[in-house]
């Protein structure tokens, strides 16, 4: 039935079509890859870490994927069996421990010469011969490589809503708020994954593979807007040259896409512009509304302007009134905001709770016990 399926979602408008819920079986899984591709959409997935030992992004690749989002199956697609080395007890639906395997897999896949050639030898090249393409949003899992960071970087007070704020919180009932119990061990098996994943990135792009553009804002302390800019400069991270890296969000996108007017500064192009203080080649941060650091002459710093107009469809945005508007929805979000198990060791303590206001010499306790 997958033609019919397929053919009937493409005439109904749908452009991609996600595969994940047929990674259980990989015959269903090409049959439904081949059929949208056939009706001239395109495919993506992100391989369920349930289904890795069944479909692993090399599969994923040869069975005709357009393309494969997160770091899910390429570890796995280099061991030397068909399932990595899961503990007996492992449970795939508490999201503490999936995310501690999803990262530790790449330690067994990179700590054995045999394998790590493998999967940057073997692998980036069947990656490359089956055009698959990849988009690995870096920026979505970063905090778990170093959680405090995460939880403290300095647009969340200004600009974090405080929905997605509460959003963040750990929560094991919750979707990727996996952030208790998260140990030093943790950090380090996710550092070890993005040094590998990125030397992944690096070969793939660098034999001739596509790399595109995605974040998967706004989960793990990732806030949507600021994600942008932090992938750009993780992919920056791997190795791909400055240029390579702003390619992946404009020309290498437009084509996945089948955008033939975007994705290029010509003639006869949709003339969708970012008007930005500063070259992005050399600094990405320059992206960022807040700018970058600068020394002038006399040795005084300024901050660059950042992105000052966003152009699209014709229309210019002034990106500081669009900031002013979000800070200003931000700041009427967290009006009465209760201390939360992130934030209050570090909040000032009121007057009460310190004897110098009302109530005279209370407040031993803060955070309340």
């Amino acid at each position: 039935m997958a033609p019919k399926v397929a053919q009937a979602m493409v005439a109904a408008g749908a452009r991609q079509v996600y595969l994940n819920s047929l990674c259980w079986n990989r015959e269903l899984f090409g049959a439904a890859a081949r059929a949208v591709t056939a009706a001239g959409g395109i495919t993506a997935v992100h391989i369920q870490p349930t289904s890795t030992s069944e479909v692993t992004a090399l599969d994923a690749a040869e069975e005709g994927v357009t393309m494969i989002v997160h770091h899910y199956g390429y570890a796995e697609s280099a061991l030397n069996r068909q399932v990595q080395d899961y503990p007996r007890d492992y449970d795939f639906y508490d999201e503490n421990e999936r995310f501690r395997e999803a990262a530790k897999v790449w330690l067994e896949a990179g700590e054995n010469p045999e394998t790590r050639d493998r999967l940057l030898g073997e692998v980036v090249d069947r990656l490359v011969a089956s055009g698959v393409v990849m988009q690995p949003n870096r920026a979505t899992y970063e905090a778990n490589r170093d959680i405090i960071r995460a939880m403290g970087l300095p647009w969340h007070e200004k600009y974090t809503h405080q929905a997605l704020w509460d959003m963040h919180l750990p929560n094991p009932r919750s979707h990727a708020v996996f952030h208790y119990d998260w140990t030093s061990d943790d950090e380090y098996y996710w550092q070890y994954m993005y040094n590998l994943w990125g030397k992944l990135i690096f070969e793939f792009n660098k034999r001739g593979g596509t790399v595109v553009f995605g974040t998967d804002d706004n989960y793990q302390w990732s806030t949507g807007g600021f994600g942008n800019i932090r992938e750009l400069q993780l992919m920056r991270e791997t190795g791909m040259h400055a240029l390579e890296v702003l390619r992946t969000a404009t020309q290498n996108s437009a084509k996945l896409l089948k955008e033939d007017r975007l994705g290029l500064v010509r003639p006869g192009y949709l003339a969708d512009l970012l008007v930005v203080d500063g070259n992005p080649a050399e600094n990405l941060r320059y992206l960022y509304p807040f700018g970058a650091i600068r020394k002038r002459d006399d040795h005084s710093m300024y901050r660059t302007e950042g992105i000052v107009y966003t152009i699209k469809d014709g229309v210019v945005v002034n990106n500081a009134k669009v900031m002013e508007e979000v800070a200003r929805m931000v700041a009427e979000s967290k009006v009465n905001a209760a201390p939360d198990i992130v934030n209050s060791p570090f909040l000032p303590f009121p007057a009460w709770m310190t004897g110098r206001g009302r109530g005279g010499g209370g407040g031993e306790f803060w955070p309340p016990r």
